[in-house]
């Protein structure tokens, strides 16, 4: 870490003897800066604040004139070195009396000093009082303020912000265009000529911040051509807050780069319900929407799903088991042949399928598809009025990305438009699940949809 230290000279309180008319206002402004700076400097040891930036402040000669600290909460404080002390002007003679005595001329003094130094190392700001006291406050890199963002399929404008202006090196996706002015970081998605595949990658900004250096990701995925989209990779610092449903009961929680749920037993569990996107798939009775909907299922056995189309059962705390709903899960082993997929059709069981791979094994995660997108792996012609569970080997790109590689199971799911018991006109959700007291690992939920 690049080390700087700063040394501020002292600001002095000139005592001057013998009436003069001096302008004062550029040492009261020091001082005011000065105690802005122990204001936010004491918060943020305390725990109440931290420093997002520093910059040195230097003359046309390049020569360090000062230290401008910008904090979360209190914003940016400046402290510029002060002047030497300028000798006090001599006494004038006294007028000769009967004890008249020459006068006598105070010379000036260096005033009080308030920093001996700054010291920026390791991501620490140390500062250290000219009476020996010493101050170490964390300093927070620059860094985006959008962790993943998604784009719909025809092709649109994102922007994120970064917390202070620094300097960037970008490397994107070759279907994203990205600048960075300042604190604004935009991005633009060109359209998906793919009507049937979402697709995902991942920019980075390599950032110099006045010597503090810091990479920061933006996961980005878009919607297949004419979609929305909605997505999250589960592997950001915390829950989404469009994830509702029973959060304690299901032990959610966000750790090595994945989303841990727990199912109950049998078949109750705890969906997690994506209350960001309403979806529905029948607008009248011969026009439907398109529907991709996909998470990625860490292959250890354990069974875990899809929810689509939750149209009655679940009110934004409890959720009604008994009604008409399609919930899907899978079961595989890395390295394996195949592995199992159940399908439920309003409370019962539909579909029960052991499977075994078309083609290759079964990766370390799986890709779990529901949609109703006819990708001519089932035997049969996917309609709209249809949809087909599928499931895809992935492997991960140069930038860590699972990325699809083969479809190693497919099936068409008839029962998708069985009557009018199921939900069809009305908006539901799409969620994610575990089952039968597994904890079930996920990364990338991904909902690419129309809404006509």
């Amino acid at each position: 870490m690049k080390r700087i230290t700063i040394i501020f000279t002292a600001l002095l309180f000139f005592i001057l003897s013998g009436c003069q008319d001096l302008d004062l206002s550029s040492y009261d402004q020091r001082i005011s800066d000065l105690e802005d700076a122990i204001d936010a400097i004491t918060s943020a040891q305390n725990g109440g604040d931290y420093i997002t930036g520093v910059k040195e402040l230097k003359d046309s000669e390049g020569t360090v004139v000062g230290y401008e600290i910008t904090f979360k909460d209190h914003g940016t404080v400046v402290v510029r070195n002060g002047k030497d002390g300028v000798d006090g002007i001599d006494g004038v003679d006294g007028e000769d009396g009967e004890d008249g005595q020459d006068g006598i001329g105070v010379p000036g003094k260096d005033g009080d000093s308030f920093f001996k130094s700054v010291t920026i190392e390791d991501g620490l700001a140390t500062f250290v009082m000219e009476d020996g006291r010493t101050f170490t406050v964390s300093i927070i890199p620059a860094a985006v303020q959008d962790y993943q963002l998604a784009a719909k399929g025809d092709g649109e404008t994102l922007t994120t912000t970064l917390s202070v202006a620094a300097p960037a090196t970008v490397t994107a996706p070759e279907w994203a265009t990205v600048t960075v002015e300042g604190k604004n970081v935009n991005i633009v998605v060109a359209a998906n000529p793919d009507a049937k595949n979402a697709r995902m990658g991942k920019i980075t900004l390599n950032m110099d911040d006045n010597g503090v250096a810091s990479k920061h990701e933006i996961l980005i995925a878009q919607a297949a051509a004419g979609c929305l989209a909605a997505f999250d990779s589960f592997t950001g610092p915390a829950l989404d807050e469009n994830w509702k449903g029973n959060i304690d009961g299901s032990g959610a929680n966000l750790s090595d780069g994945a989303l841990h749920l727990h199912g109950d037993s049998g078949d109750r569990y705890n969906p997690l319900f994506w209350y960001g996107a309403k979806i529905r798939r029948q607008v009248s009775d011969n026009e439907f929407n398109t529907i991709i909907c996909s998470v990625d299922i860490k292959a250890d056995g354990a069974e875990a799903g899809l929810q689509l189309f939750n149209t009655h059962g679940f009110d934004g705390n409890t959720y009604n088991f008994d009604m008409p709903n399609y919930r899907y899960f899978t079961s595989a082993g890395a390295g394996s042949d195949g592995g199992g997929f159940y399908g439920f059709n309003k409370g019962g069981l539909a579909a029960a399928d052991p499977w075994t791979c078309l083609t290759g094994k079964v990766t370390e995660w799986i890709r779990l598809e529901i949609s109703n997108v006819d990708r001519g792996k089932t035997g049969n012609k996917i309609d709209p009025s249809w949809a087909a569970a599928y499931i895809w080997s992935l492997e991960p790109d140069a930038d860590g990305i699972l990325q699809p590689k083969d479809i190693i199971w497919a099936k068409e799911l008839w029962w998708w438009n069985d009557g009018d018991n199921q939900p069809r006109f009305d908006y539901g959700y799409a969620a994610v699940w575990g089952r039968s007291g597994n904890m079930v690992s996920l990364k990338n939920f991904m909902l690419s949809y129309t809404d006509k």
